[in-house]
């Protein structure tokens, strides 16, 4: 889906690390709040979305040169 030359255990931290909701779930003593929204509750950060595939093929052209 993300057309990664690597595997994503490779080049997959950004996915960890990075916050792509547009609202941060809210986490209290260990707690996670549903989300009162649609589906799953939640809003991607579109934006973010595109800006770390950008990173992504960047850092593949890199490793793959």
């Amino acid at each position: 889906a993300f057309g990664l030359a690597k595997p994503a255990a490779l080049n997959g931290l950004q996915f960890l690390t990075a916050d792509m909701l547009a609202h941060p779930l809210k986490v209290e003593k260990n707690v996670v709040h549903v989300p009162s929204g649609p589906g799953l509750g939640i809003e991607v950060n579109e934006d973010r979305v595109r800006e770390l595939v950008k990173q992504s093929q960047e850092t593949n052209t890199v490793y793959n040169s």
